[in-house]
């Protein structure tokens, strides 16, 4: 099992003059994905998020690329053989500890 972190800031530089919402971030997330969406062309690999992701599965908030499951669930099976070759992507991971 294969775990991607994106921790911290991507640079705050901006080279360009396009607005964006003030609430925005800065593409960890989307970087994240992108980096796992290789992973599972290239690799094959099996993909689990704690986010739904939206391309190229479409449909609200399907995908046929990644599994959803939540932070919970994720821990639970980490050790689990059938997880053996994934890469787990999570999100906010600040969020979850208390």
């Amino acid at each position: 099992m294969t775990v991607i972190g994106i921790v911290g800031q991507l640079a705050q530089g901006r080279a360009s003059n396009i607005p964006r919402p003030s609430d925005c971030g800065n593409g960890k997330t989307n970087f994240m994905v992108y980096l796992a969406y290789q992973e599972f062309l290239q690799k094959n690999r099996h993909i689990i998020t704690n986010f739904h992701t939206k391309f190229p599965g479409g449909g609200n908030c399907a995908s046929s690329w990644s599994t959803f499951m939540t932070a919970q669930e994720i821990f639970e099976h980490f050790l689990d053989e059938d997880y053996e070759d994934a890469l787990i992507c999570i999100t906010e991971f600040s969020g979850l500890i208390h």
